[in-house]
């Protein structure tokens, strides 16, 4: 292992010690405080954002639009994220998940480019830009956000709970890199997915640590689970650093953890 991805390791395991969960849900709540209290108030720039959303109508202009006004935005290559959407698209979700939110860019683009979309669950430490993620869902759209550790035993049971008999038609895993915390967000919610749903991984393609593309644990994971499910892989380049995108279609009749 390189000298920067075992510094990455070590880096994630630091940040979700359970001393430093608690600082870091704090600093990231008190940082988005500001900016969700000028959106909520302020009409004029509620209509300037909504008004420069709705001109945006293809994926890399509401990618644009999200590092413009949500922080780092998404972090997606247009080609990866677009290819991805068409796939979803075509199932028509209704219930859609997205473990590892952040400032909610790629979140957008579901409910921008999933027209079936009803129901969106973001879960994050802190999802930050609620508010604008509120104020720019179609009036069909409910939106809930969960700020908790994804795999933490509270968390799925409020999610459980929040379902309430109903399945996942799409759930997307860009949360904890690190091998076992990719691997307990899948084994976590892979039983609320409906049958014939589509599971999503990203960064799937390796990184050499040489670069600030970080994959982690996901690439040996989706190595791990693709061979047990029909999938798909969404990849601008196979010699590029980290990114990528592998969608497979669960069934509760493969079983790559025996022991899970």
């Amino acid at each position: 292992m390189s000298l920067s991805k075992a510094f990455n390791e070590r880096l994630t395991e630091l940040k979700f010690h359970p001393a430093v969960l608690a600082v870091r849900q704090i600093k990231k709540r008190l940082a988005d405080s500001g900016p969700a209290l000028r959106l909520k108030f302020n009409t004029q720039k509620r209509d300037e954002i909504i008004g420069e959303y709705k001109r945006g109508s293809s994926v890399q202009d509401v990618i644009d639009f999200t590092k413009q006004h949500m922080g780092t935005g998404s972090c997606q290559i247009e080609t990866e994220i677009s290819s991805a959407l068409d796939y979803i698209a075509a199932s028509a979700p209704k219930l859609v998940v997205e473990i590892g939110t952040l400032n909610g860019g790629t979140s957008l683009l579901f409910g921008r480019f999933l027209p079936t979309m009803e129901t969106m669950i973001c879960i994050d430490l802190h999802v930050k830009n609620k508010e604008m993620l509120k104020l720019l869902a179609t009036p069909k759209q409910q939106w809930t956000f969960f700020d908790m550790p994804s795999y933490a035993d509270d968390t799925v049971k409020r999610v459980e709970k929040f379902l309430n008999g109903r399945l996942i038609d799409a759930l997307f895993i860009d949360g904890d890199h690190r091998y076992e915390g990719v691997k307990q967000d899948f084994l976590c919610y892979r039983h609320y997915v409906r049958e014939g749903g589509i599971i999503l991984f990203h960064d799937i393609c390796e990184s050499s640590g040489n670069t600030s593309a970080w994959a982690g644990g996901v690439p040996q994971l989706w190595r791990e689970l693709s061979p047990f499910y029909e999938h798909k892989e969404f990849v601008q380049s196979r010699s590029q650093e980290g990114f990528g995108i592998g969608a497979l279609k669960y069934t509760k009749a493969a079983n790559p953890f025996p022991s899970a």
